[in-house]
Order: structure tokens, then C-alpha cells, then sequence
């Protein structure tokens, strides 16, 4: 009973050490029997190395995002820029071609200006030719209907004259006078009428000696030499008229 009493109390002696230094390890203190402090340090040292190193990485990892945000900014940048370049570009292209659509603009009402211009000088041109032509002919018709009218007055005061006159010789003829020696009296074939022949004198008269027509044959001779003169007249002015100025007709 003792020995069995005593193996117990071995068995409980030798394994209480053994939990005792389980409990003792599981404190931080080394089976060893280094001090607990020691064991404490390193784990700090190894703690605050991996937050070191934690933080690097999370700094070296801001940093690479920060670049990466630098460079995508960079990079928008540059494509905005580009942008406002070709967009400029491209204002300046249209802004290039609507001036030059404008001068072409104006080019071209400058031309239809002046060729209407053109077509407006020549229109009144042709309306003052044909005003002056216009002119010209109703002033030679008029020139030519009063000429006309001229010479049928003329004709009829012709006529009338030549009527008077071959009355008055009809009259003469009818009535034949004695006349004195040295006297003749013959026929005028042209006008139909007597006249006398002073031999004596050498003159002829239309009317008989000694009578009043006698007195006034002077005032009928050159009353008939006028009527000639004023016939010669119009057979002129109608050849005139008909062969015109220069002479053709």
C-alpha cells in the first residue's frame, strides 16, 4: 500500500515539472529558464518588422498608384490636349473654307453685278439707237410729207397759172387785131398760144401792139420765166428725194 502510495506521488512529482513547464512555455517563458523578457522583445522585433514592411508595401503600393494616377492624368492631359490641337485644326480648316466660300461668294456677285451691268449699258444703248433711228425716220417723213405737200400746193398754183394763162391766150387768139407793118404774128407750139414779132424792133410781145396786154406782156413773160424756174425747181427736188443725197437710189 506504502509503495503504491509513494509511485503515485512519484509519478504526480515527476509530471507536475512537466505541466509546470507547458504552463511555463505557454507564458513566454523558455523551458530553458531564460527570462520571459527576452522571448517578449523578439516577437516585438519580429512585429514591428512585418509592420515595417507592411507599410512599405502599403506605401510602395500608394506609390505605384499615385504614378499610375500621374501617368493616366498625364496621359488624359495629352489626349486633351490633342483634342483642342485637331479641334482647332479643324476650326481653322472651316473657318479657311467658309473664307474662301465667301470670296467666291463675292467673286461671283461681282460678275453677275457686272454682267448685268453689261446687259443693262448694252439695252440702253440698243434703246437709244432705236429712239435715234425712231427719230430720224419720223422727221424724214415729216420733212418728206411737207416736201410733198410743198410741191402739190406748188403743182396746183402751177396749174392754176397755166390754166389763167391759156385763158388769157384764148382770149387773144380769139380777138385778132390789125396789125401794123413790121408785124407778124405766129404760134407757140410749147404752151399753145400767139405771140407777135416786132421786125423792125426784133423783139416779140404776147399780146398785139397797141393793146393793154401789150403793156403788160413784159409783166407775163417773166411771169411764165418764173414758172419755168419754179418747175425746173421741183423736178430737181423730186430727183433729189428719189436718187437720194449721195446720189443713189
Amino acid at each position: 500500500m506504502d509503495k503504491k502510495e509513494v509511485k503515485g506521488d512519484s509519478t504526480s512529482s515527476s509530471s507536475a515539472p512537466a505541466s509546470a513547464t507547458k504552463q511555463t512555455e505557454d507564458e513566454g517563458e523558455p523551458a530553458d529558464g531564460k527570462p520571459v523578457q527576452l522571448t517578449k522583445t523578439s516577437k516585438e522585433n519580429e512585429q514591428r518588422k512585418a509592420d515595417e514592411i507592411k507599410i512599405e508595401e502599403q506605401e510602395r503600393l500608394k506609390r505605384v498608384g499615385e504614378e499610375q494616377e500621374r501617368l493616366k492624368a498625364e496621359e488624359t492631359k495629352m489626349r486633351e490636349q490633342e483634342r483642342l490641337k485637331a479641334e482647332e485644326l479643324r476650326n481653322r480648316e472651316r473657318e479657311a473654307e467658309k473664307q474662301q466660300l465667301e470670296r467666291e461668294a463675292t467673286a461671283k456677285r461681282e460678275q453677275e453685278a457686272a454682267r448685268l451691268k453689261q446687259q443693262q449699258e448694252a439695252a440702253r444703248r440698243e434703246q437709244v439707237e432705236k429712239e435715234l433711228k425712231e427719230k430720224a425716220l419720223k422727221e424724214k417723213e415729216l420733212k418728206e410729207k411737207a416736201l410733198k405737200e410743198k410741191e402739190m400746193k406748188e403743182k396746183e398754183r402751177l396749174a392754176r397759172e397755166l390754166e389763167e394763162a391759156k385763158l388769157k391766150a384764148k382770149q387773144a387768139a380769139s380777138d385778132v387785131p390789125t396789125l401794123p407793118s413790121g408785124w407778124e404774128r405766129r404760134l407757140d407750139v410749147g404752151t399753145g398760144k400767139y405771140y407777135y414779132i416786132d421786125h423792125k424792133m426784133k423783139k416779140t410781145y404776147w399780146d398785139a401792139p397797141g393793146t393793154v396786154q401789150q403793156k403788160l406782156g413784159i409783166n407775163l413773160f417773166s411771169l411764165t420765166f418764173q414758172l419755168i424756174n419754179i418747175i425746173i425747181i421741183i423736178i430737181a427736188s423730186s430727183c433729189h428725194q428719189h436718187f437720194g443725197s449721195d446720189g443713189y437710189e
